[in-house]
């Protein structure tokens, strides 16, 4: 793996904590997810996979989110790591997007 001009700064950067989600935490988030940017790239409802994580892990903030290995679409089976874009269950009315424009 190789990493971008950004990646490297990101690395430096002392407020950015990496948080590690579980195989069971990633099994939650990917209940949210109707489908991804791969299979649906036309959808206006499209959010980074890692605004699901954030809702199923305990640490909030300044973060990046790792999971354990990819998962799964459940409409394609393509391939969703942290930053897939992905389209949550019930689009922007869903519940977990209820609750990340409160915080």
């Amino acid at each position: 793996m190789s990493l971008s001009p950004d990646d490297h700064s990101d690395l430096q950067d002392a407020e950015l904590k990496y948080v590690p989600i579980t195989p069971e935490q990633a099994a939650r988030a990917l209940l949210e997810v109707a489908s991804c940017e791969s299979c649906t790239p036309d959808s206006p409802w499209l959010i980074p996979f890692d605004w699901l994580l954030r809702d199923v892990s305990a640490q909030k903030g300044y973060m990046d989110y790792i999971l354990p290995a990819p998962v799964a679409c459940p409409r394609c089976a393509g391939e969703i790591t942290e930053k897939t874009l992905v389209e949550p269950q019930g689009g922007l009315e869903s519940p977990a997007l209820a609750l990340q424009s409160t915080r």
